[in-house]
């Protein structure tokens, strides 16, 4: 299992987590070892304060810490001014709006991926600039 030190997406880890915890069978004791195994740097702080604390309370602590509302903000604006980049898929774009999606919103539900799907496809049909040919 990787380290989290805080300075990348703690959703991404978590979910990573989460996934290893359910192949192996964890229960929430095993897990909260676990967990606290993989926490290192700044992240690995908050043991300090929460020796026995139980898996949901130490994830709570890591989203509470590491996903603040000025970030979702930050990947609002990311994702209203987001565009199709010169040579970039659409594969590409779509993983990209989703990742910051999912930043932005954290409790999107089907409704909210439905827009993205819309929102995706509008990006698809955008003409990109430099592409037009010369004039006559």
């Amino acid at each position: 299992m990787e380290k989290y030190d805080g300075t990348s997406c703690v959703e991404t880890f978590l979910v990573k987590f989460q996934t290893c915890a359910e192949y192996n069978g964890w229960d929430d004791r095993d897990k909260a070892a676990h967990l606290k195994t993989s926490l290192s740097g700044g992240a690995g702080l908050l043991l300090w304060e929460m020796q026995d604390a139980t898996y949901e309370d130490i994830t709570e602590k890591l989203r509470r810490r590491y996903r603040s509302r000025e970030q979702q903000e930050k990947f609002r604006t990311e994702l209203k001014y987001r565009r199709r980049k010169a040579g970039e898929s659409l594969q590409e774009l779509a993983q990209d709006v989703e990742r910051i999606t999912v930043l932005a919103y954290p409790a999107a539900n089907a409704t909210m991926r439905s827009a993205r799907q819309r929102r995706i496809h509008r990006l698809a049909e955008q003409p990109r600039i430099g592409v037009q040919g010369p004039r006559t």
